[in-house]
């Protein structure tokens, strides 16, 4: 009998100690597509329009590694009929503009007929800084293809309070223009923009409120073995 009840007690300690564990493992997620005011453009190649656009966001609390984002284009601008090739980009942002590119796609194609498009992108596990600001961006900047062809973004009032709706008004199709001019920002909108962050749970130190139900644990198991014993 006294075997059996100790098997339970560790049992019942495991169990508290892996509840605590998979309470670190939650991600966050910014969505800001639950907000829509109108689509705002255009975007692409065609008459000297912008050819860079995206969405500050700010990294906090302990989930810091990028996961995957999301952006998107809809609606057909003007009279061009083909397709439109682009990339998702991730840069450290200075507050006026991109800085260091962090991430870089391979190249994506948005469909000719102007249907909504989510364009979502698995980093692998990129590493942020917690109270840094971050751009995420579309570009057609320094792709080879036709031109002519541009589309929409749909965008909705702020919702999200940790970054806004940015664009580059003109690159020239110049990359490095990117990195170097300041970008137009949208003060009172965001563009459908998604992320998920995760956290390394090795690294993370656990709550009192986990640790105070170890404890209980643990004492439970101790007075068990102390009421056979005695």
């Amino acid at each position: 009998m006294l075997k059996k009840i100790e098997y339970f007690g560790f049992v019942f300690v495991f169990a508290l100690l892996f509840s605590g564990i998979l309470s670190y493992a939650h991600a966050t997620n910014i969505d800001t597509t639950a907000y829509f005011h109108n689509n705002y453009g255009p975007f692409g190649l065609r008459n000297s329009i912008p050819t860079t656009f995206g969405q500050t966001f700010t990294v906090s609390g302990t989930d810091t590694t990028l996961d995957t984002f999301s952006l998107y284009l809809g609606e057909r601008s003007g009279s061009g009929t083909g397709t439109l090739d682009l990339k998702g980009y991730i840069a450290s942002w200075d507050g006026e503009k991109a800085e260091n590119i962090l991430y870089a796609s391979s190249i994506q194609t948005m469909n000719a007929e102007g249907t909504l498009q989510e364009f979502q992108f698995s980093t692998g596990g990129l590493d942020l800084v917690a109270g840094n600001q971050y751009v995420a961006f579309l570009s057609v900047s320094g792709i080879e293809q036709d031109t002519g062809n541009a589309f929409m973004t749909p965008a909705g009032y702020a919702g999200y309070d940790g970054g806004k709706f940015v664009y580059l008004a003109r690159d020239e199709n110049d990359f490095s223009l990117i990195t170097t001019v300041n970008w137009y920002q949208y003060t009172y909108l965001d563009t459908w923009f998604k992320v998920d962050f995760s956290s390394n749970t090795n690294n993370t130190v656990p709550e009192p409120g986990t640790m105070i139900l170890v404890g209980l644990g643990l004492a439970g198991l101790a007075g068990v073995r102390w009421k056979i014993q005695k």
